[in-house]
């Protein structure tokens, strides 16, 4: 949603009570909720659920998996082809630094903006702004926790 031009907050995301605002349901945090819904659907044995830390740490034992799974054994997927990095994720200090700059950015959550900045400058200025912004996540966990609640 930042990267999109949301200025905002986690806080604001989450607990905004506006009719005209940017959020998401609760559910959208009950991924278990939804693995049973596809499992219900096409049957647990037709579903493969695979946390993305073990790709991030082994990926060949990910393609193992993966492998397996669609009875594709000894077809040798090999882990070669994924080093290459794409769409990686800003860290939390540069994504502090482009919602900072979202508020002089025209995008459809500021049609508005007092100036406009356009999105190669956003993401130029983020990156030095960066540098100057605190290592405190972006996203606390507790908050999260006390929305589901």
């Amino acid at each position: 949603m930042i990267r999109e031009g949301y200025c905002g907050y986690i806080e604001d995301f989450l607990f905004n009570k506006n009719w005209k605002t940017v959020n998401t349901s609760k559910d959208y945090f009950f991924q278990e909720k939804i693995i049973n819904n596809y499992r219900k659907l096409f049957g647990p044995e037709n579903v493969l659920v695979l946390n993305f830390d073990e790709f991030t740490c082994d990926k060949d034992a990910y393609l193992r998996k993966i492998e397996k799974f669609l009875n594709l054994e000894n077809n040798n997927l090999e882990s070669g082809n994924l080093q290459k990095v794409v769409n990686k994720a800003f860290s939390d200090r540069r994504m502090k630094a482009i919602r900072l700059l979202n508020r002089i950015r025209k995008t459809e959550h500021n049609p508005f903006p007092i100036i406009n900045i356009g999105t190669k400058q956003v993401f130029f200025w983020s990156k030095i702004l960066s540098f100057f912004i605190s290592k405190k996540l972006i996203i606390d966990i507790e908050i999260i926790n006390k929305y589901i609640k």
